[in-house]
């Protein structure tokens, strides 16, 4: 199975907790854990589409874009190039940061062709 490690703090009783129910049931704590994340994406996806969770990035770029663009010497291609880094420096994969800076794009060619 192809993925990425997804690590968290847990408190000493729950670590206790789980390597007990795991010795019981002889299961890894993996095999628990990646479980209780597949149930979580399923419920998840339901009501959260990957396409709504972009247009909610989309949405708090263009916000952020507007307090930035107020700034002297603020410039739309410096502030996408920074966006990309950031995305990608938080996992996103290439085909949501294309998916999203083509999106933020669109959205800045909109506003530029309604007059003030």
């Amino acid at each position: 199975m192809e993925g990425k490690l997804v690590g968290v703090y847990v408190s000493s009783q729950v670590s206790s907790y789980l390597s007990l129910y795991i010795l019981a049931h002889k299961i890894t704590k993996s095999t628990v854990l990646r479980d209780l994340i597949d149930e979580w994406y399923r419920d998840k996806r339901i009501s959260n589409t990957e396409n709504d969770l972009i247009d909610k990035v989309v949405t708090a770029v263009n916000t952020s874009w507007c307090i930035r663009k107020t700034q002297p010497n603020a410039d739309f291609q410096v502030y996408l190039r920074e966006l990309v880094l950031e995305l990608e420096n938080k996992g996103i994969s290439s085909y949501y940061v294309d998916l999203i800076l083509n999106k933020v794009r669109n959205e800045k060619n909109k506003k530029a062709d309604i007059p003030e």
